[in-house]
């Protein structure tokens, strides 16, 4: 069972804090990253946060935080398929959400124009 810690008042997993801070041993992250952690901490709150999440703004640290969680998941996947998938997902959808589209499937590389990247 995954340790918990409270951040901002609320308990979360010290796993997920440690993937959207991005930092091992974290036990804290921005407060403004509350509704990503959210997320990532309990996957089936997604629905209730796309409002507050999709208010972000698109920040790289923001990305870096979900692309984090979905390299995790991939590589976790065989620990706990039903948590890193549901993980893989949440991530995946607010990255969609607030940037438009995935890092990973576009290599990291910025859309130019239609059809085109950088």
């Amino acid at each position: 069972m995954h340790n918990k810690i409270k951040v901002h008042k609320k308990e979360f997993s010290s796993d997920a804090v440690e993937l959207v801070a991005g930092t091992r041993g974290a036990n804290t992250v921005d407060k403004k990253l509350l509704p990503v952690l959210e997320a990532i901490d309990k996957p089936t709150e997604l629905p209730f946060l796309l409002e507050e999440i999709k208010a972000l703004e698109a920040t790289d640290e923001l990305r870096m935080a979900l692309v984090r969680v979905q390299v995790h998941s991939e590589q976790n996947m065989h620990e706990d398929l039903n948590l890193h998938s549901k993980r893989l997902y949440a991530a995946q959808t607010m990255e969609k959400l607030i940037f438009g589209d995935l890092c990973l499937e576009n290599g990291g590389k910025k859309k130019k124009g239609k059809g085109k990247t950088e």
